[in-house]
């Protein structure tokens, strides 16, 4: 067998254990404590999270995370991104993705919301905005179309890399 057949075969057989594996977590806590230090986990991008550990508004009045709305993990600081599933119970775990571009609702209400400006999460209840009180870094508006202060518009949103982006 050539070299490279080899390696491809070893890479798709990571591959399979890795999925296999990624199985047996769905209804624990994928990133465990403890293991091998130095050992890879996740790219990070895609995080796979309790619905009771997400701060969000109630967009489906049911009290749980809806796919396509702003989160923020609990603590009210650190890691934001977008519910890419919905949650049925508060121990429904459930995927965020925490990076890239999403079109989402924002009703500014600290001034006219211009392209390339700082949009907030609050950390209760979780809305998205320009207001900079209780609030920490979102993402960044994409909308050539400035959003004037009360007034609801879907705009283009890049995420911010993490809460720290300012």
């Amino acid at each position: 067998m050539k070299k490279r057949n080899k390696t491809a075969l070893a890479l798709l057989c990571v591959v399979c254990v890795s999925v296999a594996g990624w199985a047996a977590f769905s209804f624990t806590n994928p990133y465990p404590t403890g293991g091998t230090a130095g050992t890879f986990v996740d790219t990070g991008r895609v995080l796979n999270i309790l619905e009771s550990n997400l701060v969000h508004v109630d967009s489906g009045g049911d009290g749980f995370v809806d796919k396509g709305t702003p989160v923020l993990l609990t603590g009210g600081k650190g890691i934001i991104g977008v519910a890419e599933t919905s949650a049925t119970a508060a121990t429904s775990r459930g995927t965020v993705n925490t990076e890239g571009i999403y079109t989402l609702s924002i009703t500014p209400d600290n001034g006219t919301l211009d392209f390339g400006e700082l949009i907030l999460i609050h950390t209760s209840p979780g809305a998205i905005t320009n207001t900079t009180t209780s609030a920490i870094p979102f993402g960044y508006s994409l909308s050539e179309t400035a959003v004037t202060s009360g007034t609801t518009l879907v705009i283009p949103i890049k995420l911010a890399r993490d809460a720290d982006d300012e």
